[in-house]
């Protein structure tokens, strides 16, 4: 299988998640969900530009910092 046949076959689209929606409903989801991923670059993008803000976003994602979840599975 080539490289674009597995990107092919794990792409999946709004529909794929939501089969039960109507045609509306499905293309309302999927502005809502590009204008999420807008608004996310642009503050990705205002975070990369200010070397303040992109210290502080770095201190908060660094994984130096531990994390909060534990990565073990319950045994309940």
């Amino acid at each position: 299988m080539t490289q674009d046949q597995a990107s092919k076959k794990q792409s999946i689209n709004i529909r794929d998640l939501y089969p039960h929606l109507s045609e509306e409903e499905l293309k309302e989801a999927d502005e809502n969900f590009r204008a999420y991923i807008d608004l996310t670059l642009r503050i990705y993008e205002r975070i990369c530009a200010d070397p303040a803000a992109y210290a502080r976003f770095r201190a908060l994602t660094d994984s130096k910092a531990g994390r909060i979840i534990n990565t073990t599975r319950s045994t309940v």
